[in-house]
């Protein structure tokens, strides 16, 4: 048997991890990262971190830029808005890097992650431009794909599991007309 030995901070920072994670800290929080399709996104604080799920958005927009690229289009204009960690853009932009993709997001915080993992992107990948400001204010017109995975839950509908209600950013949970007395409290 191979024994491994650790050194006294490599012991009490394992320690601290194990307790951030019995406290429900999503463990994509605790490594900094998620793997999503062919990328290694980083994830904290601030970003919701991406699900499985949300590869079905991705299939269904490269789906359609490959039948705008049949249809002889050269260059699709893809914009994501809400785009958080730049999960669905970055696997665009990865995946078909003869688009010109766009990212919307309106939080600071979660911007901060999509810019740095559209800095990651390999090097074959398109260029994915960072808006952050309101979608409602961005100019939107001469795009071929609007791709998105909005808010969806309702603000009555707390998320029972302590990873999602209590670390992702409400604004990127809670769908409809949203104030401070209906969104659940953290």
């Amino acid at each position: 048997m191979v024994g491994l030995e650790l050194d006294h901070g490599s012991v009490g920072e394992f320690q601290r991890l194990i307790e951030e994670r019995a406290r429900r800290v999503p463990l994509q929080h605790l490594t900094g990262s998620a793997p999503f399709r062919t990328l290694e996104l980083r994830v904290g604080p601030g970003v919701f971190v991406p699900r499985p799920e949300t590869e079905a958005v991705v299939d269904v927009a490269l789906a359609e830029i490959d039948r705008l690229l049949g249809l002889g289009v050269a260059v699709p204009r893809i914009v994501d808005l809400g785009t958080g960690a730049g999960t669905i853009a970055a696997s665009i932009a990865a995946e078909r890097p003869q688009c010109d993709v766009h990212a919307i997001e309106v939080s600071e915080a979660a911007a901060a992650w999509a810019a740095l993992n559209f800095s990651r992107l390999p090097q074959h990948a398109a260029q994915v431009r960072l808006h952050v400001q309101d979608l409602r204010d961005f100019e939107q017109d001469g795009f071929d794909v609007v791709v998105s995975n909005p808010p969806y839950i309702p603000p009555s509908m707390v998320p029972t599991e302590p990873e999602v209600h209590e670390h992702d950013p409400r604004t990127a949970l809670y769908g409809g007309e949203r104030t401070a007395s209906r969104c659940p409290a953290r």
